[in-house]
């Protein structure tokens, strides 16, 4: 069984606050409710309403998040700090759909 997490947040306001967080994000016509969260070579698939979230290309079943804030803060933000020390995040292919 699967666990989730209900945050009660939509796709608009996960879009609006990862955006506000400088990640690029899109959401495919045919999967409405997941975001592709992107930023230098580092890419995310996330669930806003369950709070689910798994590495692209992973192949591994999602994790859990609290919110799109945790999603960020606990997840993504300290794999971006990794990646500055490279200097990998000059790569930007953000692309607005």
């Amino acid at each position: 069984m699967a666990f989730k997490i209900y945050t009660n947040q939509t796709v608009e306001e996960a879009i609006e606050y990862l955006r506000g967080e400088g990640m690029c994000v899109y959401v495919e016509e045919a999967s409405p409710n997941v975001i592709h969260v992107s930023k230098g070579y580092q890419a995310w698939w996330y669930w806003p309403t369950t709070g689910r979230w798994r590495v692209e290309g992973s192949g591994r079943k999602p994790y859990c998040s609290r919110n799109v804030q945790t999603f960020y803060s606990k997840y993504i933000s300290p794999s971006l700090k990794d990646e500055e020390t490279n200097d990998i995040n000059s790569f930007n292919s953000c692309k607005e759909v």
